[in-house]
């Protein structure tokens, strides 16, 4: 199975670059995206690039960065400067993006325990996604961190040192890895706590080192609504667009968001899911994968690009979803919303001149959509986590029965 994943991955691929090559690029993610496109590939590789030569020049690029081409500010922690420094200039641009593309599939074909038909198809269909193309196009180092995630799933089952380290390194470059420390989980073995609990001291303790410069990255990040999922991205929308109080929206978004994880976690640890899966590996990238969904959207605003992490779900959802078991009906939830999210900016073009007002319809709907996302993903993490967790718990859960 996973030699014919990886050959359609390979072709799908090739029918691309065959596309670049007869309609020209920007024409090609136009018109099959949906996706807006610069005269200059790979723009968000670029602020790594152009921040380079603006450190060079004696600038600096978390207050001023002349040499972006859009003139974006720096927006990563200051252990980057060991990128910034080591001679990369704009010229890199294209020769880094394509490696971080390259990794990107590498991770994508080496990650998944046991793959079936129906796993492949969706994991095509998401890979293949406006959501994770927008990605690719802009060469966004967040393709490296899905090869990185990858790399430690594998490791652990060697390592688990290994598999901490690299996290940790992670960890230091980006903050959201550390939302993926379910990778260490396993269904009897109580050891892998241990790393766990590393991980997150190591990111509270790092992250209190650095609040003062995570400010001033959070300040310096782009905030998108059209193209965003996540608690705050509504309230942006609605701060830019009836300049609502965005301060008192989000607050609204993030008690309700409080809400629906306390409900998640009362019925994910009363209802037992069972343990379906034909690898652990599965179980392994599904905690991870909605981990760092669920882990970024309560952050507050994403772009979309970062809904690749979905794809770390897809096997354990496609093995759970063919279950007769009640309690798994969330898993066709998650598998359909996953999809539907991933595929919004098509699903945007087709309505927007067809609807009255199609922008606006499809918009609030595709957040509602992340919403339920959120939700099922948050339940199921829960529900699916090792009994030892909750042997402690005075909580009774509810055994599957099969839906009728």
């Amino acid at each position: 199975m996973r030699k014919l994943f990886v050959a359609l991955l390979f072709i799908c691929v090739v029918l691309i670059l065959a596309s670049f090559y007869l309609n020209g690029y920007r024409r090609t993610w136009r018109q099959i995206w949906n996706l807006q496109t610069y005269s200059s590939p790979f723009l968000d590789m670029r602020v790594i690039t152009g921040s380079a030569e603006s450190l060079a020049a004696g600038y600096d690029p978390y207050i001023n960065n002349p040499y972006d081409p859009l003139h974006r500010l720096f927006n990563y922690p200051l252990i980057w400067h060991v990128v910034l420094k080591s001679g990369i200039n704009l010229h890199w641009t294209n020769p880094l993006a394509v490696i971080c593309i390259a990794l990107f599939f590498l991770g994508l074909a080496l990650f998944p325990g046991k793959l079936t038909y129906p796993a492949i198809i969706l994991l095509l269909l998401i890979t293949f996604s406006p959501a994770v193309m927008l990605g690719v196009e802009r060469g966004n180092v967040d393709l490296v961190f899905f090869f990185l995630i990858s790399i430690a799933l594998i490791l652990v089952e060697i390592s688990n040192l290994a598999a901490l380290l690299l996290l940790l390194l992670g960890v230091l470059f980006k903050l959201y890895p550390v939302f993926s420390l379910g990778l260490f989980l396993d269904v009897k073995k109580k050891d892998y706590l241990k790393y766990i609990l590393l991980v997150i001291a190591f990111a509270g303790l790092y992250l209190t080192l650095m609040f003062s410069d995570m400010v001033i990255i959070f300040r310096n990040t782009p905030k998108d609504d059209f193209l965003s999922y996540g608690v705050t991205a509504l309230s942006t929308h609605l701060f830019n667009l009836y300049h609502f109080r965005y301060i008192t929206i989000s607050t609204i978004l993030y008690l309700f968001s409080g809400v629906l994880v306390l409900l998640s976690l009362y019925f994910g640890i009363r209802n037992d899911i069972g343990r379906f899966s034909s690898h652990l590996r599965n179980l392994r990238s599904f905690w991870a994968g909605a981990g760092i969904y669920i882990g970024t959207f309560l952050l507050g605003n994403n772009y979309d690009y970062r809904l690749m992490f979905l794809l770390f779900t897809i096997p354990q959802l496609v093995e759970w979803s063919v279950q007769k078991n009640y309690n798994l009906r969330w898993a066709h939830i998650a598998l359909v919303t996953s999809i539907l999210s991933s595929w919004y900016s098509v699903i945007l073009g087709f309505f927007s001149g067809s609807l009255p007002n199609g922008d606006s319809v499809v918009f609030y709907l595709n957040q509602l959509i992340n919403w339920i996302l959120f939700v099922a993903l948050s339940y199921l993490f829960i529900a699916s986590l090792p009994s030892w967790m909750f042997s402690h718990v005075g909580w009774k859960k509810i055994p599957p029965f099969d839906a009728v």
